[in-house]
């Protein structure tokens, strides 16, 4: 980013110049004194500096509107990249949340198990036991 943004501020002073410029020779070839032998020569020397800052100052702003969907670009792309980072983090978290789960569910089911096989055990307990009392 903050090679853009330097690229951003060369271009602006680029265009600032180009318009400084178109600024200064428009409307000097109107000015001139169009008598004497130089004065076609001067004529078009004055157009060709205006023409030279018109196409700068096009190419400036072409560039400038460049780099800011270049950089608008690079954020987007720098945000789905977060943004999938992200997405792979829930994603294996939620695989690991998964299998946690199912490991619990087996941990109990062999639980309930147990304690079933604890409750039989004490019912013959219980009804040894009374047998011996009677």
């Amino acid at each position: 980013h903050r090679r853009v943004r330097e690229a951003v501020v060369s271009t602006q002073s680029t265009g600032a110049d180009s318009i400084r410029e178109m600024y200064v020779y428009t409307g000097q070839d109107k000015k001139m004194d169009m008598t004497g032998a130089a004065a076609p020569s001067a004529q078009e020397h004055v157009l060709m500096r205006l023409f030279r800052a018109q196409r700068n100052f096009y190419i400036t702003g072409i560039s400038l509107f460049l780099l800011i969907v270049l950089r608008t670009m690079l954020s987007r792309v720098s945000q789905v990249a977060r943004l999938e980072a992200n997405n792979e983090a829930i994603q294996k978290q939620a695989v690991s949340a998964g299998s946690m789960n199912k490991t619990l569910l087996e941990e109990n089911a062999a639980l309930k198990k147990l304690s079933e096989g604890k409750e039989d055990l004490l019912e013959d307990i219980k009804k040894v036991e009374e047998l011996k009392d009677a």
